[in-house]
């Protein structure tokens, strides 16, 4: 029969995984484009009572109209109404007031109080653009880098973008950093990419920060590289930033003093894994289980791994099924290991379809089924990621197809095809 795959022998290449993961985020990052509102204007005008608002607006006063708009939108002094909120804003960007044709643009964006129309948000965000309003040329930015409501088109995107980040947008300075670097509508321009991203790095951007460590980490050409790749994760990591967060806990193992940054990693670790960090969970139950920065404690490890499990998190799954497999740190359940093992091997993960394998192999929580434990094994050996993984998968499946009639074989065959296609 197979052998369940251990703990620590799995939760060594989690480590490996998770540092993968990790340094990924370093190339990844700045690949990231937000919607969201972040950076739309607020009104100029002191917003008067409910009341007064209506009564100026429906008289035709443009900023009341847009404050009136607001004030349903906020739901400020009034019942929360966004189709009312979207009347008032017509209003107000039809007679040309740049704020609300900004807002407009972005309900139609969004479709939140009217029909989403992405060639109307288009519309909008020009006529905003075109009255001073920088924030609707970063949406434009996005729409043209998305293809939404035109086509795609990385060009016209990084123009826009550009626009935006001249006037002082800090998300349109990251994403057109973003493009200069991945010489996506415009030549391949690191020295701009990083001028961009110390512009909106300046502003306390957390993201930004975050990014320009990334930038300084890739160089690591010098001491002072490494010491400016610390300074802005840093920076980031206090502000809240839970990409800065485990990338500081990275860098920080890697130094040379060895009892300090290891309480610092986990201090790192611990901070992003509460904020709800899937990655950073799953790193700090490895941490608990193995007692790296802090005390062991395969509780703990049970604790965090569950919560990066409920997250869909694949490799804290298959740790958290290993708990389950072995009774450690929690009573031993196969039923519940079974549960977790199946998670994460529709996720991919080759060790848990092999341990499928050997639970079906040896009838721990289910009836045993040769049928059953070849298809896992057959399943694992072809998603293995290592030589060790591939023949131990090979070897348990082909010791169990010598205890199976040709038609068992032809069945556990066709079950491994049949799931590897729905996939």
């Amino acid at each position: 029969m197979g052998r369940t795959l251990s703990l620590t022998e799995s939760h060594n290449n989690i480590w490996l995984k998770t540092h993968t993961y990790l340094s990924t985020l370093l190339l990844l990052t700045s690949m990231v484009f937000l919607l969201g509102c972040a950076g739309a204007p607020t009104p100029t005008d002191t917003l008067s009572s409910f009341s007064e608002t209506e009564n100026t607006a429906e008289e035709g006063d443009v900023n009341a109209q847009y404050n009136l708009a607001l004030l349903y939108s906020t739901g400020e002094g009034v019942k929360h109404d966004e189709k009312e909120a979207a009347h008032w804003y017509t209003k107000a960007a039809e007679a040309g007031h740049a704020g609300a044709q900004y807002r407009l643009g972005q309900i139609y964006a969004t479709g939140r109080g009217i029909t989403q129309d992405y060639a109307e948000a288009i519309q909008w965000y020009l006529k905003a653009s075109e009255n001073g309003n920088a924030a609707s040329r970063y949406h434009l930015g996005q729409m043209y880098a998305e293809g939404w409501g035109v086509p795609q088109n990385h060009l016209s995107a990084s123009r826009w973008y550009k626009q935006a980040a001249q006037t002082g947008d800090t998300r349109a300075m990251r994403a057109l950093a973003s493009m200069q670097a991945s010489a996506l509508g415009t030549s391949k321009n690191d020295s701009q990419a990083v001028h961009w991203i110390h512009e909106a790095a300046k502003t306390n951007d957390e993201e930004a920060q975050t990014l320009l460590g990334v930038m300084y980490a890739l160089r690591q050409g010098s001491p002072k590289d490494l010491e400016e790749t610390e300074h802005y994760y840093r920076k980031a990591a206090e502000a809240g930033n839970r990409t800065a967060q485990l990338n500081l806990a990275l860098l920080t193992e890697k130094k040379q003093d060895a009892q300090y940054n290891v309480e610092e990693m986990a201090h790192w670790v611990h901070t992003a894994a509460k904020a709800g960090d899937r990655d950073a969970q799953s790193a700090l139950g490895g941490m608990y289980h193995e007692g790296r920065g802090v005390l062991q404690d395969f509780v703990e490890a049970v604790h965090w791994w569950s919560k990066a499990s409920w997250g869909g998190h694949p490799h804290a799954q298959f740790n958290l099924a290993l708990m389950y497999d072995q009774g450690k740190g929690i009573p031993q359940h196969f039923e519940e290991a079974i549960r977790w093992y199946t998670q994460a091997a529709e996720a991919g993960h080759a060790r848990a379809k092999f341990n499928l394998g050997v639970m079906y192999d040896k009838g721990n929580g289910v009836l045993g089924d040769p049928i059953q434990s070849h298809k896992w094994y057959n399943l694992a050996a072809a998603a293995a990621t290592t030589k060790s993984i591939r023949s131990h998968a090979l070897e348990a499946r082909d010791k169990v197809a010598k205890q199976m009639s040709k038609e068992e074989l032809e069945r556990a065959q066709q079950l491994a095809h049949e799931w590897t296609s729905a996939q």
